[in-house]
């Protein structure tokens, strides 16, 4: 395996696919993917760690969507509880998420702010571990953007990114490290992703497969990776390379010996 065909799989959702044994196996025997095997609930925080720790490619993100929140009643134990699973597995936990908000399935403004107090609970813990965030942003880039901006030097990754141009030069602009996970979505609008993948900064993209939902096989994330090639004009080697890149530097990790 050489470094230029290493591709790390930003999104991924094992605890979802256990009963797939064969999807499972493929993923996680496949030597030249990394991955970040996210979690949805506080419960499945737990078995991303531990799923995580099976393999030396897997990592882990802890957190809880924001459709799956607990009431703000219980907000001491949750965050007690990552905190606990941080502290004893820093090595794996590399992130926090999927955190964020996701005002598509519900109209109701009381259920709006509870995902907003949650998000910066969240928000604080990832400040508290220096850890990135991994967001789950659903009809809510607008808030979300007012939410971060009272914030600095924060790191994170707008998953699956599906949003406009000026939506994507406002979260490139925000203070700290920000980047844009590009998934399957790219092959539902090419004429919106290739005017949003010509203009942005290769060294600040990444690719996902979100899978199970967006796709099954993460030999997507190599087709998303062949269309940033050619939209960018650039060679696939160094679009390879330099995505990889960006997902060590967001997560912080050396695995250049592995």
């Amino acid at each position: 395996m050489t470094k230029e065909n290493r591709v790390f799989e930003t999104h991924i959702h094992l605890s979802h696919i256990e009963n797939n044994l064969e999807l499972r196996k493929r993923i996680l025997f496949e030597s030249s993917f990394f991955y970040l095997n996210v979690a949805t609930t506080l419960a499945e925080s737990s078995v991303v760690v531990k799923q995580s720790r099976e393999f030396s490619n897997v990592f882990a993100a802890v957190g809880v969507h924001p459709l799956y929140l607990d009431s703000l009643e219980k907000k001491e134990e949750v965050l007690s509880s990552l905190q606990d699973l941080i502290n004893k597995n820093r090595e794996k936990i590399v992130a926090i998420g999927e955190v964020g908000l996701d005002f598509f399935k519900t109209n109701s403004p009381e259920d709006w702010e509870i995902q907003k107090k949650w998000f910066r609970e969240y928000i604080e813990l990832s400040i508290r571990n220096k850890l990135p965030l991994v967001l789950h942003l659903r009809n809510a880039y607008s808030e979300a953007l007012k939410i971060l901006r009272e914030y600095s030097n924060l790191r994170g990754i707008i998953h699956s990114f599906d949003g406009n141009m000026d939506e994507l030069k406002q979260f490139l602009s925000l203070d700290g490290e920000w980047f844009i996970s590009f998934s399957p979505l790219v092959f539902r609008n090419f004429s919106k992703f290739r005017e949003l993948i010509k203009w942005i900064d290769i060294k600040k993209v990444l690719v996902e497969s979100d899978s199970p939902y967006l796709a099954q096989n993460q030999c997507v994330c190599r087709a998303i990776l062949r269309l940033i090639s050619d939209w960018k004009n650039l060679k696939l080697i160094e679009v390879k390379k330099t995505v990889f890149e960006n997902s060590l530097r967001v997560f912080q990790l050396d695995i250049e010996k592995q």
